[in-house]
């Protein structure tokens, strides 16, 4: 099995609105958000990172709610979320939630969970401009590299030359940081006991 990641990048959000925003997501639902104990393992932890252009948590292993917490911060906060997920090592992808809705989304495999229409394919392959219109400070051409289909033998090669990595998974984080926000590496941010009962 390959690697299944889940986080929510608040576009302008600061770490404490969102560290707030999160708890009482969590705890409506009767479950505990509280700082982390060294001795819970690193998946079972949530890891919060404020960053120039906003904020990101990364979800423990187990959550699946990661869109509709993303939708709900977006509504929360009114201002634009993107729900990223990497998906059993083979691809990332997002949709991105403004004032609560869906607005754009993204695979570079749109066929991944079955054949689409044209008409259905188009919506997972939106544009730079798209895009940009809704991260303030951000240029198209920062993003149209990442935002293109791949092919099934794969591409070659990287984005952006001074990427970490190729058109792989983990080029969401090349990807995020064209977006002005930082991957929350675990022992370099916030940790936390994140549990949902419901």
């Amino acid at each position: 099995m390959g690697l299944f990641l889940a986080m929510s990048s608040v576009s302008g959000g600061r770490h404490a609105e969102v560290e707030a925003r999160v708890t009482a997501y969590v705890v409506n639902r009767k479950g505990s958000f509280e700082p982390a104990t060294s001795e819970l393992p690193e998946d079972q932890q949530a890891w919060l990172l404020e960053s120039p252009g906003g904020t990101t948590i990364v979800y423990p292993e187990g959550f699946t709610k990661w869109d509709e917490l993303s939708a709900k911060l977006s509504a929360d906060l009114q201002k634009p979320v993107f729900s990223f997920h990497i998906h059993d090592g083979d691809l990332w992808m997002f949709l991105l939630f403004v004032g609560g809705k869906e607005v754009l989304r993204f695979n570079p495999l749109p066929d991944y969970w079955g054949e689409l229409t044209p008409e259905e394919r188009v919506t997972w392959l939106p544009s730079a401009d798209d895009v940009a219109r809704y991260v303030p400070g951000v240029q198209s051409q920062q993003l149209a590299p990442y935002l293109i289909e791949w092919p099934p033998d794969g591409l070659p090669g990287k984005a952006r030359p001074d990427d970490e990595f190729g058109f792989i998974d983990w080029q969401v984080v090349d990807f995020m940081r064209q977006l002005g926000i930082d991957y929350p590496n675990p022992g370099q941010s916030a940790s936390y006991r994140f549990h949902v009962k419901r």
